[in-house]
C-alpha cells in the first residue's frame, strides 16, 4: 500500500481515537491521556495506537487497563467514522 494513504489512514485513527477517549468515555479511571500517535499494517487490518498518560505509576496502570477494557468502543466509533472494510 501507498505511504501516504497509510500516513492518513493512521492520522485518521489518532484523531478518531483522540476525540473519543476526552470527549466519549466516562470511564473515572481514564484521566490524563494523550493519544501521541497511531501505527497501521501495511494491509489496513491492524493498527497500534500510542498514548501518554500522566499521574503515578498505579494511576498509568488503571488507565491503561480502562483503555483496554474500552478498545471495542473506541473501534466502532472508528468504524461509524471510516466505513472500511476492516476496523483495525
Amino acid at each position: 500500500m501507498k505511504p501516504h494513504r497509510l500516513a492518513r489512514v493512521s492520522e485518521v485513527i489518532r484523531e478518531v481515537a483522540s476525540e473519543t477517549i476526552l470527549f466519549e468515555l466516562r470511564d473515572p479511571r481514564v484521566k490524563a491521556v494523550t493519544v501521541t500517535r497511531a501505527e497501521v499494517s501495511g494491509d489496513l487490518q491492524h493498527a497500534k495506537v500510542y498514548v501518554s498518560v500522566m499521574g503515578t505509576e498505579a494511576e498509568q496502570n488503571r488507565a491503561l487497563k480502562a483503555l483496554n477494557h474500552a478498545a471495542g468502543f473506541v473501534q466502532s466509533r472508528l468504524g461509524e467514522r471510516m466505513r472500511p472494510r476492516w476496523i483495525p
